[in-house]
């Protein structure tokens, strides 16, 4: 089965690995990479799904190479409000965790959904914030979602979204009407918090630790 980046089709996720991988060696650490190869590597980022799009934040100014905190050379995003994080390709094209089995269009509504609670919370505490992200406590969000088009009987796979285009970061639901029905079912269901992309970080690599710790 094809996979499609940034309008390019390749046989497999190796492939357009393969492609990335080549961009990656082909800058040295300190150089900003091409517009072109960045418009790629964005549109990788969002194949990795929610955890690419927490990456990408509220928009890229450019990315480049530098080094991890292991000193090993990387890709790196500075997004348009000055924050900067570290990505990994290989991690985009990862067919291992159990999102990989969700259809193209199940990814986008769960981004939606999100993108949606997400503006939702930070109107009602006044916050601007694309550098904020939503963090779930208790039931998962992905639990959640599945409640909504449960109880709503809504058909996934015929949901309109806009958000593909360059330079685009988030993907937002065209019916606002059923947006609304989601945020209304969200604030009934879900306990959450507001977090910066740093405090998030934390919270999942405490609860990984505690998950080790009952193996």
């Amino acid at each position: 089965m094809n996979v499609i980046i940034n309008g390019l089709a390749f046989k497999s996720n190796e492939a357009a690995k393969g492609y990335a991988r080549d961009i990656f060696n082909s800058y040295d650490i300190g150089q900003t990479v091409s517009p072109e190869d960045a418009r790629f590597l964005i549109a990788t980022l969002r194949h990795r799904g929610p955890d690419g799009d927490e990456k990408l934040g509220c928009g890229v100014l450019r990315i480049y190479l530098g080094t991890n905190d292991y000193g090993q050379k990387s890709f790196w995003l500075e997004r348009v409000d000055g924050t900067k994080t570290d990505f990994s390709f290989i991690k985009c094209f990862s067919r291992k965790t159990p999102r990989t089995k969700k259809t193209d269009r199940r990814v986008d509504f769960e981004r939606a959904c999100r993108w949606a609670v997400k503006n939702d919370s930070l109107r009602a505490r006044g916050r601007s914030g694309c550098e904020f992200v939503a963090h779930h406590e208790g039931k998962p969000f992905a639990k959640i979602v599945d409640g909504f088009v449960s109880a709503t009987q809504v058909d996934v796979e015929t949901v309109e979204f806009v958000g593909h285009d360059d330079g685009e970061t988030h993907v937002e639901f065209v019916d606002k009407r059923l947006e609304a029905q989601w945020v209304a079912y969200h604030r009934d269901e879900a306990r959450f918090s507001i977090l910066t992309p740093a405090e998030h970080k934390k919270r999942h690599e405490k609860g990984s630790r505690k998950s080790e710790g009952r193996r």
